[in-house]
């Protein structure tokens, strides 16, 4: 089983990932044609968005461990 340190780091990864991806997008962006360019920018901002919730999800992973708690409370939905 991962500890939650690991999980975060995976999160990290997958975050500077997208981000790395966003970049190569905005590199090429002015070789596209108008339509292309417009669902590539689309792509960019929702890999940019999905890096940011990778982040903060990092973050909350990582904010038991740096206050000291040894116990996560990881809401679930139980209707689902």
């Amino acid at each position: 089983m991962r500890s939650l340190l690991e999980l975060a780091e995976n999160y990290e990864r997958l975050a500077d990932h997208n981000d790395a991806i966003v970049e190569e997008i905005l590199t090429g962006i002015d070789r596209c044609k108008a339509g292309a360019r417009d669902a590539q920018l689309l792509q960019a901002s929702l890999l940019a968005e999905e890096a940011r919730f990778f982040r903060e999800r990092a973050a909350q992973l990582r904010a038991p461990i740096l206050h000291g708690r040894h116990s996560v409370t990881i809401d679930t939905d139980a209707h689902a």
